[in-house]
């Protein structure tokens, strides 16, 4: 299980969405919207542990502790990035 699961995503050189959003294993979610998104601002929410659960399956399914990123050659400077962080209950921190 999961300690927390963290997305977010970058600025680029347009209009490309800038927010994170962390959801913890009892349910927490927070999110912040900085630019270019629907809600801008903090926002907390709860959702139910039973999603928490489902969510924990699917990144166990896709195997995110032993997945390894590997980048292509190409480098586009007007893209934006997005970046997923866990950090499981064991201690392992996965980015």
């Amino acid at each position: 299980m999961f300690e927390y699961i963290k997305l977010q995503r970058t600025m680029c050189f347009g209009t490309c969405p800038v927010y994170s959003v962390m959801v913890d294993n009892e349910g927490n979610v927070n999110y912040s919207g900085e630019m270019f998104v629907y809600k801008s601002g903090e926002h907390h929410w709860q959702i139910p542990m039973k999603k928490v659960e489902q969510l924990n399956g699917l990144i166990e399914d896709f195997g995110f502790k032993s997945f390894i990123y590997e980048p292509g050659n190409e480098f586009i400077t007007d893209q934006s990035s997005c970046i997923t962080t866990i950090k499981y209950l064991d201690g392992v921190y996965l980015k």
